[in-house]
């Protein structure tokens, strides 16, 4: 008699940071060609906005000395440098919202991939809310771009809030419900999440940067350099997207696996009298009041006929 070997369960066990990272490029890898309209289409997008952004951005121009600056100088120069950094961070917004809203629809793509496979193991939303993901993506990177005024916020709010497009797009929740989610899958392995969160854009941002700053021997343009730079990161973004569906699918199958009880051999056993006794109805003998069952003839304490006092 030959047995089938059972499917192996990729996210049945929890995953190391190097399983994590590997799973990852692995997921990338093998539905790369499936991805890379969509990231190539987003990439296209973030370059445009990206590139158009920074050939408006205004230049600014720092005094030599400050001791003989009158107050309207110091102003004015102080508004060129505020003027300068309102550009930026809304080039880095608006880039960074294109590039991680094609992230969940990423997420979206390989769950669905591995639902056809029969590898996804959890129940998958019916559709994608593209204004739920557009709304849970823009809240994201805004808290995550205003925090950077903490130094460390960009870190820790990258990492609370890394499985928010995962939890918005399989899950279907809304914005506070997908941030709760990623949050409360997140507990635990902060350590976990925030090395995988890294690692992965350590990795895209170096490949993007090198290859910029080789289209930069070419051209002096800063909107051409910044454009190319940011539709070589959406290239890379499949990876992204594959790092959320392996923390995700690794942590909730986790969680399940700890609220779950296990089959016990007493579920499908019905309750019986406890102590072996009849559980036929009692009453007692009229004559020495001793309990008695209702299918006795006789006391069978002092012997009296009981079939008269029934």
């Amino acid at each position: 008699m030959s047995y089938e070997q059972p499917e192996e369960d990729e996210f049945g066990h929890e995953l190391s940071v190097s399983e994590s990272m590997r799973k990852s490029f692995d997921l990338a890898g093998k539905n790369y060609l499936q991805l890379l309209p969509l990231f190539a289409a987003f990439g296209v997008l973030a370059a445009l906005v990206s590139g158009y952004i920074t050939a408006i951005t205004p230049t600014y121009t720092l005094p030599t000395s400050v001791s003989g600056l009158t107050q309207a100088e110091a102003l004015a120069a102080m508004g060129s440098i505020v003027r300068y950094v309102e550009f930026v961070a809304a080039n880095y917004f608006l880039t960074w919202f294109v590039l991680y809203f094609a992230a969940g629809i990423g997420v979206w793509r390989i769950s669905k991939l591995l639902d056809e496979k029969q590898q996804l193991k959890i129940t998958l939303a019916n559709r994608v809310n593209y204004v739920n993901l557009a709304v849970t993506t823009l809240v994201a990177v805004a808290i995550i771009e205003l925090s950077g005024l903490l130094i460390v916020g960009p870190l820790v709010f990258g990492t609370m809030l890394y499985l928010c497009l995962a939890a918005s797009v399989v899950e279907g929740k809304s914005l506070f419900d997908a941030f709760g989610r990623s949050r409360n899958l997140v507990s635990g392995k902060w350590g976990k999440t925030f090395l995988v969160f890294i690692g992965v854009q350590i990795i895209i941002n170096i490949v993007a940067s090198v290859v910029s700053d080789i289209v930069g021997q070419f051209t002096a343009s800063g909107a051409i350099v910044t454009a190319v730079q940011n539709f070589v990161l959406a290239l890379e973004f499949p990876l992204v997207s594959a790092s959320m569906v392996v923390l995700y699918l690794s942590y909730r199958r986790g969680q399940e696996k700890l609220t779950l009880r296990p089959p016990s051999l007493y579920d499908n056993m019905t309750p019986q009298p406890m102590g072996g006794f009849s559980a036929t109805p009692r009453s007692f003998c009229t004559a020495c009041g001793s309990s008695v069952s209702n299918d006795e003839k006789f006391c069978h304490n002092c012997g009296a006929a009981l079939s008269s006092q029934h």
